[in-house]
Parts: structure tokens; C-alpha cells; sequence
């Protein structure tokens, strides 16, 4: 379920911005919780209290955190944006991708949209 949604995603991203990432394969990585959630050339790390059932991404939470951080491939790669002052530009287009895909897909967007005010208006 996990990779599918991931690769579902990236060539969702792809034909949206028209954009071919400069890597071979983009992958997740789930880590324990502690671990800082980072953004990487093709891997996206992950913090394993995130997504509750990272596997089967059953709670209605997991799928936006999931698409967020894959929309996050693209944004960081095309934008490359200064880690501590521009860190919004990139943080606000991956949201906004996210949902045009959850949209698409026909996620709940009352519910993909409170998770994203929650997480960016913090």
C-alpha cells in the first residue's frame, strides 16, 4: 500500500508540474520516532510517529502526511530553497500539491485541509 501510494503520487506530481525528477526511484523511509524528518535526492525520511500505521496508512492522517512529504521531492528539487528563511516556500507548494492530489483522488478534504492548517499555521 505504502509504495503504491508513493509511486501513485510522484507521477501525479510529475504530470502536474511537468517536472521529471533528476533520480532513478524516490523512496520513503520510515524511522523511529525521534528522528527529524528530512528531505533527501530521492528519499524522504520520515518519523515513524507520523504515520500511525505506515504500512496499511489507515488513520485518516497518514495518507495527507504521506502525499505532503512526496509532494516535498518536488519542491525541494525545483525550488531548492534556503533551509532557514525560505523554508515556507517550500513547506506552502508541497501543501498546496499534497491537496490537488487528495482532491483528485478523492480524499476527504475537510478532513486533508484541517491537517494542513493544522501543520503549517502552527
Amino acid at each position: 500500500m505504502l509504495d503504491s501510494e508513493v509511486s501513485t503520487a510522484a507521477s501525479y506530481f510529475q504530470r502536474k508540474t511537468g517536472y521529471r525528477l533528476p533520480w532513478d526511484s524516490l523512496r520513503v523511509v520510515i524511522g523511529p520516532g525521534s528522528i527529524r524528518e528530512q528531505t533527501f535526492p530521492g528519499v524522504q525520511v520520515l518519523a515513524g510517529h507520523r504515520l500511525v500505521t505506515a504500512r496499511t496508512l489507515t488513520a485518516p492522517t497518514d495518507r495527507v502526511d504521506l502525499i505532503s512529504l512526496v509532494a516535498r521531492q518536488w519542491t525541494h528539487a525545483v525550488l531548492a530553497p534556503d533551509w532557514w528563511t525560505e523554508a515556507w516556500v517550500d513547506d506552502g507548494l508541497a501543501g498546496a500539491l499534497a491537496l490537488s492530489y487528495l482532491e483528485e483522488t478523492g480524499d476527504t478534504m475537510p478532513l486533508a485541509r484541517a491537517v494542513m492548517l493544522d501543520r503549517y499555521l502552527e
